[in-house]
C-alpha cells in the first residue's frame, strides 16, 4: 500500500516514486516529517520514506532560513540510502555536498560523485548542470579547466535539462570575460542571455551587459531588463533554481536593485538612486544572508560584500550630497 509519507512527499525526479510527485518548495515540512516518521516505524526498509523524511528536514531549513538546523538528520539518511540500488539518491548526495546551507560541503567528494554517475551514464536531469558548477568551485581562477566546466554546460543544453537557461547563463559568463581557453565574445555573451531570458539571472546579467559594454544594447533596455527581473522576483516565490540556495533571491533581488541605484546615480538622477539603493539595502538588512556565521567566508558573505561595494558608494554619495 501506498503510505501518506509517500503522498505527500515523493519526488518528481526519483526513479522509484510510486505517487503524483510534490515540487520540494510547495512540500509542507512539518506534515512531511511528522508522517514519514511514523510510517517509517512501521516500514523500517522502505528507502522512499527515508529519502521524503530528508526532504521534509530541508524543506524545515529552507522555510526557517537556518542553516545546517537538521545537518546530522540529513547526513545520517542520506549515508543509509547511498548504498541503495537507486544511484538517485547518491545524485542527491552530491547536491547536498555542492550546497553549503544544509550540510557541511564537500566539493571534491561531490565531484568524484557526479564524476562516477556521468561515467555510468546516468541521465539525472541537472546532472550536467551540477558537474558544471562544482568543477567551477574546484578550479576557481584555474584556467586551464574552463574548457571542461564549459563542456558540461553545453551538454546542459544539448539534453534539455530543466535547468538548461542557466547553463545559458553560464556560457554568457565565459564568453563575456574570457579566458585561457575562451577567447572573449560579446556578441556570444549577448546571444546566451537573450535566449535564457526567462532565467531572471540571465535578465540581470544582460543588463549590467548593456550598462558597460554600450556597443551591444542600450542603457535604456538594461534598465527595463532589470526592472522585469525585480517584479519577477518579487512575485515568484517558487524559483526552481533557490532549492540549492535558499538566499538565492533576496541576494539577486538586492543586486539587481544594487545595479538600478548606480546606473541612476551615474545619469545623475539622485532620487531613483536614493530610492532603489534603499531598497537594496533594506532587502539585505532583513535578510540573514549578511547574518549567519555559518557562511562566514564562504559565497553568501561574498556575495554580499560584493553587492555593497557597489551599493555603498552609492548610498554614502547621495546622503553626503548637498541638497
Amino acid at each position: 500500500p501506498t503510505s501518506y509519507c509517500e503522498k505527500i512527499a515523493d519526488d518528481p525526479y526519483n526513479p522509484d516514486k510510486k505517487t503524483e510527485e510534490i515540487n520540494f518548495l510547495k512540500l509542507n515540512a512539518k506534515k512531511v516529517i511528522d508522517s514519514c516518521k511514523k510510517d517509517i516505524k512501521k516500514y523500517p526498509k522502505n528507502e522512499i520514506l527515508k529519502y521524503n523524511l530528508l526532504r521534509g528536514y530541508k524543506k524545515n531549513a529552507f522555510d526557517k532560513k537556518k542553516p545546517r538546523i537538521h545537518s546530522q538528520e540529513i547526513v545520517r539518511l542520506i549515508k543509509t540510502l547511498t548504498t541503495s540500488n537507486n544511484d538517485y539518491y547518491n545524485f542527491q548526495f552530491a547536491t547536498l555536498l555542492n550546497s553549503s546551507f544544509y550540510i557541511e560541503p564537500n566539493i571534491n567528494k561531490s565531484f568524484s560523485i557526479l564524476n562516477e554517475l556521468r561515467i555510468k551514464n546516468k541521465d539525472f536531469d541537472n546532472l550536467n548542470y551540477q558537474l558544471g558548477m562544482v568543477y567551477q568551485a574546484l578550479h576557481t581562477g584555474e584556467n586551464d579547466f574552463d574548457l571542461d566546466s564549459f563542456g558540461f554546460f553545453v551538454n546542459c543544453i544539448k539534453n534539455n535539462e530543466s535547468f538548461k537557461n542557466r547553463c545559458k547563463t553560464e556560457l554568457a559568463d565565459y564568453y563575456k570575460w574570457g579566458s585561457k581557453n575562451i577567447e572573449y565574445d560579446g556578441t556570444k555573451a549577448v546571444y546566451n542571455l537573450t535566449e535564457s531570458q526567462d532565467d531572471y539571472m540571465a535578465k540581470i546579467w544582460l543588463a549590467s551587459h548593456y550598462f558597460f559594454n554600450h556597443e551591444y544594447g542600450s542603457i535604456k533596455t538594461g534598465k527595463k531588463l532589470l526592472k522585469e527581473a525585480v517584479n519577477h522576483l518579487i512575485k515568484e516565490k517558487n524559483i526552481k533554481y533557490s532549492e540549492y540556495d535558499p538566499y538565492e533571491i533576496p541576494r539577486e533581488l538586492s543586486w539587481s536593485l544594487s545595479l538600478l541605484s548606480s546606473q541612476y546615480l551615474k545619469e545623475k538622477d539622485f532620487k531613483k538612486a536614493k530610492k532603489y539603493g534603499e531598497k537594496a539595502l533594506n532587502i539585505l538588512e532583513e535578510s540573514d544572508v549578511v547574518n549567519s556565521g555559518v557562511h562566514q567566508g564562504e559565497i553568501f558573505e561574498y556575495d554580499y560584500v560584493y553587492i555593497n561595494d557597489l551599493l555603498f558608494p552609492v548610498l554614502y554619495f547621495i546622503y553626503d550630497r548637498k541638497e
